[in-house]
C-alpha cells in the first residue's frame, strides 16, 4: 500500500482517550473532528471527515493531561486506511500542536502540549 504524502491541520473536541494497542508509550484520542485544512502543497485526506468522530495516534506525553470536552488544534497526517497520526513537528507546518482545556483547574492546566 502506498500513502501519500499528506497533512491537515485540524481542529476537534476529544471525545474518549486510551493507550494504544501494541505500541507502548503512545496513546489513541477520539476526537470530533470540527476542521481540517489543507497545509502547503500536501494532499489534505480528511475534510470529507469533518463532522464525524476519527481516532488520532500520538505519544502519550503529546496529550498531557488531555482527555474528553478539551480540544486539539495542530497537524495530523493519515498513515493508512484508519490509521491517523499526530504531527507537531511535520516539516514545513507552522504552528504547535496545542491542547485547549475545557475545565482549567489544578488538575486540568491549560498550556500547550510539548
Amino acid at each position: 500500500m502506498r500513502v501519500i504524502d499528506n497533512l491537515s491541520r485540524i481542529e476537534a473536541r476529544i471525545t474518549a482517550r486510551c493507550p494504544t494497542a501494541n505500541q507502548e508509550g503512545w496513546d489513541d484520542v477520539t476526537v470530533l473532528l470540527q476542521r481540517a485544512e489543507k497545509v502547503d502543497a500536501r494532499a489534505e485526506l480528511l475534510n470529507h471527515r469533518v463532522g464525524h468522530e476519527v481516532v488520532i495516534s500520538g505519544p502519550a506525553d503529546l496529550w498531557g493531561v488531555a482527555g474528553p470536552g478539551d480540544e486539539v488544534h495542530g497537524h495530523v497526517s493519515v498513515a493508512g486506511p484508519g490509521r491517523v497520526l499526530a504531527a507537531p513537528q511535520a516539516a514545513g507546518a507552522q504552528g504547535e500542536f496545542t491542547i485547549v482545556h475545557s475545565d482549567v483547574g489544578p488538575n486540568r492546566p491549560s498550556r500547550p502540549a510539548k
